[in-house]
Order: C-alpha cells, then structure tokens, then sequence
C-alpha cells in the first residue's frame, strides 16, 4: 500500500509538471479581429499592429495611417501573465508593458502573447484587443 502511494503521488506530480506550457511574443503583424473573436465588419477600417521585437517598438495602424507608437519593455517572467486555464494545465503568456510615445498616461498598456499562441494581445484597464495573425 504505502509504495502504490508513492507512485500515485510521483505520477500526480508528473502530470502537473508536464502540463504548464509558454507562449512568446513573436515578432511581425497581426490584425484586430482575426481568429473569430470578433468578426470584421468590411466597412470598418483594418487595424494592424505591428511588434518588432530587434528594435522593441510597437505599432497600431489603420488603413496604413499610423494611430499610436510604443516603446516596449519585457517584463521579467514572474511578471508575465497567465490565462487559458483547463482542468490540467496553465498557460504562461509573454508579457510586455508598452509605453505610449504620443501621450503621456497613466493607464497601463500590456502587450501579451496570446492563449493557443496564434496572436497576440493588447490590454489597458478598460479595453483588450486580440490581435491574430493574418491569413
């Protein structure tokens, strides 16, 4: 009895240990609406955004006009974010804090590698944006 614990108790830490994965930022352009979050209204202006990881800048723009810049700082990974609990596994999601260079605020925007690892997202105190790849 007492060895059948042991191994019950070895394989439940097994299973928690192998069941944590991480997804990164991946550098280039995403847009808004992809992915089937939020259908894309055709009459509606496309958003892009635009992470470049070499010179730590991001962008968002729409219908190739430029609307905001940031400069990004990676977070330390005890800062990351997690999300897309399940019942046996946790994801660990990149996370960078941006900093608007046109505006001055004192709302924090994060950018996060998203859930399945197909995007990215944007979040401030009142707004989360998906950002998915284009297909």
């Amino acid at each position: 009895m007492k060895h059948a614990q042991i191994w019950v108790g070895l394989a439940f830490v097994a299973l928690l240990s192998a069941c944590s994965s991480t997804h990164m930022i991946e550098p280039g352009v995403y847009q808004s609406g992809v992915d089937g979050v939020e259908p894309l209204d055709p009459t509606e202006p496309v958003e892009l955004l635009y992470v470049d990881a070499e010179s730590m800048q991001v962008r968002i723009e729409i219908d190739g006009r430029v609307v905001n810049e940031f400069a990004a700082t990676r977070l330390s990974r005890s800062q990351w974010r997690e999300g897309c609990q399940t019942n046996f596994s946790r994801e660990v999601l990149e996370t960078w804090a941006l900093q608007d260079l046109a505006n001055a605020s004192d709302n924090t925007i994060f950018l996060q590698a998203a859930c399945q690892g197909s995007g990215v997202v944007i979040s401030t105190n009142t707004r989360t944006v998906l950002f998915g790849t284009p297909e």
